[in-house]
Order: C-alpha cells, then structure tokens, then sequence
C-alpha cells in the first residue's frame, strides 16, 4: 500500500513539473538567481519584513528607522519588474499547490 502511495506521488511529482505554473515559476526564479541584485534586493526585503514582525510578536519597540527601511526595500522591490514577475509565479505556483492540498484531504475534513 505505501508503495503505491509513492508511485502516485511520484506520478503527482510528475504531472506537476509538466504545468505551465511550474515551468514559469522555475524559469522566473532561475532568472532571478542569475540576476544577483535582484536577487540580493528580495532576499534583504525578506529578511527585515521577517525580523521585524518577529520582534513585533514578542511586543518589542519597532523605531521609526527600521520601519522605514522596510517600507524602502518594498519599494526597491514592488519596482523590479524581474521580482514581481518571480513573485507572480511563485503566487501561482502556490495556489496550484493548495489546490493539490485541498484534493488530497478530500470532503472529510476530519
């Protein structure tokens, strides 16, 4: 039975890397690797966004300074045609993946 079970995921895995979605979403981001500062750009976005809702969740002071460096890199970033062009894919891919979720839990949400 678990056999099988992995020869369908397998198959799943398959079918996937077929779509559309995920060729897009790995051509964009294999562009976006090649494109350093792009790539720099979005990873330093998402590390300060990540630090600093971390560091709100545990209620500490958030200066105006590091707020506004955020906002900057979101800026930086909602401008790179090359970003949201990866972030579009990735968004796609995404929901192509929930969809999948979904499905695979069936109508007994239990």
């Amino acid at each position: 039975m678990v056999d099988e079970i992995l020869g369908k995921a397998g198959e799943l895995g398959r079918l996937i890397r077929e779509t559309s979605i995920y060729g897009n979403y790995r051509a964009l981001s294999d562009a976006l690797d090649a494109d350093g500062d792009s790539r720099k750009i979005l990873d330093e976005f998402l590390a300060a966004a990540r630090e600093l809702q971390e560091r709100r969740d545990m209620g500490d002071i958030i200066e105006k300074f590091e707020e506004e460096h955020v906002a900057s890199l979101s800026a930086m970033v909602s401008h790179n045609d090359a970003i949201m062009r990866f972030l579009k894919s990735q968004q796609a891919y995404l929901e192509l993946l929930l969809m999948i979720q979904d499905e695979l839990g069936g109508d007994d949400q239990t």
